[in-house]
């Protein structure tokens, strides 16, 4: 693996952790995108998904008190419909599609996260065994699976402590799950595992930065930054999509 492979890993993953630690979700938005020109989009998603395990079993743990065990079974449930069919996204199609197919879901998902910050969520919500199974197929073909659980979440009446800590263990239990998939149709290869090993502590790093950057911004101060990072990184893999 090149040294610029492992210095990108390391400053991708340290800036998705960031992201993750100021909002609470969303890291694999940021790290998908930037990866995937980086070391092509099949490697990105597998990796990026093993390394979102780490981040999701340590927010589950913390927060298991509110965990909603009922919801959380029916969520994966359904999730575990979409997970092959994006799997078969991923082994199917070729580079720069699948380089599309990010950079799209990016700016697609990031523009529902932005309508969800201007309150729109009083529109009828999806229903929400479909918003599983295209979470659970996003994660597998982009890995990107927050945006249709929190959009459906979010309209079910959860106090913030427990809206938080459900998508948590769904996100961790997802991953599982999608590890499985990945491990079946050959994904979890030597240059993932390495990547992965690389971006470890740089997930570490980017936690511990971003909980102090947090505490020290005010309310709503970082929204501009974040959607503009969103969009500039799904243009990245569209770009490059088309000029390779």
């Amino acid at each position: 693996m090149l040294g610029t492979q492992l210095v990108s890993m390391v400053l991708v993953t340290s800036l998705a952790a960031l992201w993750h630690a100021m909002t609470g979700f969303g890291s694999a938005l940021v790290a998908v995108p930037l990866l995937s020109v980086l070391i092509g989009p099949r490697s990105a998603v597998v990796t990026v998904v093993l390394i979102s395990l780490m981040l999701y079993l340590g927010a589950w743990t913390r927060t298991s008190e509110h965990v909603d065990l009922v919801l959380v079974r029916r969520t994966v449930g359904y999730t575990l419909i979409g997970l092959p069919l994006g799997a078969v996204a991923l082994v199917s199609l070729g580079e720069r599609l699948l380089l599309v197919l990010v950079g799209t879901a990016t700016a697609v998902l990031a523009g529902l996260l932005l309508l969800r910050r201007q309150r729109i969520a009083n529109s009828p919500a999806r229903h929400f065994v479909a918003a599983c199974i295209s979470s659970g197929a996003l994660l597998s073909s982009t890995g990107m699976n927050g945006p249709p659980l929190v959009l459906s979440c979010q309209r079910l009446g959860l106090s913030p402590d427990s809206f938080r800590a459900n998508l948590q263990a769904s996100f961790a239990l997802q991953q599982l799950f999608a590890i499985a998939v990945f491990a079946v149709s050959g994904q979890l290869t030597l240059e993932v595992a390495q990547l992965v090993l690389v971006g470890a502590p740089a997930l570490a790093l980017g936690w511990w930065v971003g909980n102090g950057v947090f505490k020290r911004m005010l309310a709503g101060q970082h929204a501009v930054l974040v959607f503009i990072a969103l969009f500039g990184a799904s243009a990245t893999a569209l770009v490059r999509a088309v000029t390779m």
